[in-house]
């Protein structure tokens, strides 16, 4: 499952993160070499947030082993609407245990182009989150640009 979305200037991004420049460095008429100079927040596009994202003591994703990341997923299909906090209630019945991967698809990225749409992305309630914890989750994949809301 490719969950990746392009990176190009003027790209949905969270509000106050730094917007997506990409620029000629160096060019072969002048320089002899070709390079491209990109600028980005570490949350633009397809991203992975590490604990100390959120976490003053968590890890830094250089500490994220890459055998964290692959593995076994489940993927909890849930249509969700405009700004809708999914609870547990919307996600429906889950089993005893969950892989420690999960993937909640919405549809949402369908609308990853249009900020208007993109911005008011559903998120997960915290009852699911802490759920899903208790069962097993240690990755949360989602389509949308963040599992909790983006504008208040």
């Amino acid at each position: 499952m490719d969950l990746t979305l392009p990176i190009r200037p003027g790209m949905t991004s969270v509000p106050g993160d730094p917007p997506v420049t990409i620029r000629p460095a160096l060019t072969l008429a002048e320089d002899g070499v070709a390079v491209i100079a990109v600028g980005l927040g570490s949350h633009t596009g397809s991203h992975l947030d590490a604990p100390a994202h959120l976490l003053a003591d968590g890890r830094t994703v250089d500490r994220v082993a890459l055998e964290e990341l692959v593995g076994e997923a489940l993927v909890l299909r849930v249509e969700a609407t405009p700004d809708e906090m999914i609870t547990l209630d919307r996600i429906g019945e889950l089993p005893a245990t969950v892989p420690s991967i999960v993937l909640v698809a919405t549809g949402w990225d369908r609308f990853a182009e249009d900020p208007q749409r993109a911005l008011h992305h559903p998120a997960l309630a915290e009852d699911a989150v802490r759920t899903l914890l208790d069962r097993g989750m240690h990755v949360l994949g989602v389509d949308t640009l963040s599992p909790d809301p983006t504008l208040q």
